[in-house]
């Protein structure tokens, strides 16, 4: 634990003239395991109030694609 503490602790990344690589690959992991621990998670209701944002836009979207679609259907067939 102590080595895996004290590789935690340095200052400046490992330059790849450092270390054998499973050495690097091992340093690498600890360092994205712990920005994974610092990442801040969304609360339930951001969630949901992105979700409901998202839907409505896609919503949103397929109406008016689907009015497009209609429009130049009969457009086309009043010229055909």
């Amino acid at each position: 634990m102590k080595a895996a503490q004290r590789i935690l602790e340095r200052r400046r990344p490992i330059l790849p003239s450092e270390g054998t690589l499973p050495q690097r690959v091992r340093q690498f992991l600890l360092e994205c395991w712990e920005e994974v621990k610092r990442a801040q998670r969304p609360t339930r209701e951001e969630v949901m109030r992105d979700s409901m944002a998202v839907l409505l836009v896609v919503v949103a979207a397929a109406l008016y694609l689907a009015a497009l679609d209609v429009l130049l259907a009969k457009l086309l067939a009043f010229l055909h």
